[in-house]
């Protein structure tokens, strides 16, 4: 699972785990609003050799107001 926040992260990780005992979910820290996050989060993947087999992607933001992240690009 990749989460931004590791605490939220932990605490979904725990729901599945106690919903689902054979599922055992792995928590990684990935904030895609930062590109040096995404590198972390990939070289780690590969350090392991393990590679993503589910993605979900919750983005359903809209008007928001103008903010940009810290490699200067646009939040939306």
């Amino acid at each position: 699972m990749a989460c931004r926040n590791r605490e939220k992260g932990e605490a979904a990780r725990r729901r599945i785990l106690a919903a689902n005992p054979p599922l055992e979910p792995e928590l990684k820290i990935l904030d895609l609003a930062s590109l040096d996050s995404v590198r972390v989060f990939a070289r780690e993947l590969l350090e392991e050799g393990k590679a993503p087999h589910i993605l979900v992607n919750n983005a359903g933001t809209m008007a928001i107001p103008l903010s940009r992240t810290a490699e200067g690009f646009e939040m939306q």
